[in-house]
């Protein structure tokens, strides 16, 4: 059994609704939970966040969409959502014979949504060092929120000079 929610936010990151499901999940299959209507408040650009977890409260899975019901094929109106900061700090970087492993923090300091967050691996020279596998690849932070990521790079790829840094759509 697990807990799905079903949050709504309006294009600065409010909150403006919010559901909670209990379902009967198992591994490797689709389940149908509810359908999810748009409330009259959700004029405009609309943050749908799609939050499984566990009895625990560990979240399984985390989605996110943008809709605009006047709009539901078009999305220039993500452009209006203003510019957003971010800050981030490695928190450990651990090393074994196959890779090293980053663990990032990453936090939105401004009082918009970043858009599509990516972490980057490079070295002193600002050339990307690939591969390197994140944990979460493109997501969204809400304003104020923060997220821990892990990077592995594998040892034939790493830089002793090597740091992170991220991209977005409107940093």
């Amino acid at each position: 059994q697990a807990t799905a929610y079903a949050t709504l936010y309006n294009a600065q990151g409010k909150a403006i609704s919010r559901q909670k499901y209990v379902v009967n999940v198992t591994p490797n299959a689709v389940i149908d939970c509810a359908e999810l209507p748009l409330p009259q408040s959700a004029n405009g650009l609309t943050l749908v966040r799609l939050q499984l977890t566990d009895k625990k409260g560990n979240t399984l899975s985390e989605n996110d969409y943008w809709v605009d019901a006047a709009n539901p094929t078009k999305y220039t109106s993500l452009d209006g959502i203003g510019k957003a900061s971010i800050a981030w700090k490695i928190i450990s970087k651990q090393s074994n014979q196959g890779a090293t492993t980053l663990t990032v923090e990453v936090r939105n300091t401004s009082k918009s949504v970043a858009l599509n967050l990516k972490a980057n691996v490079r070295n002193a020279n600002g050339k990307a060092i690939l591969p390197a596998y994140a944990s979460d690849g493109y997501f969204n932070l809400l304003p104020a929120q923060k997220r821990r990521i892990t990077i592995e790079v594998p040892a034939e790829c790493v830089a002793e000079d090597m740091k992170v840094d991220f991209s977005a759509l409107n940093i």
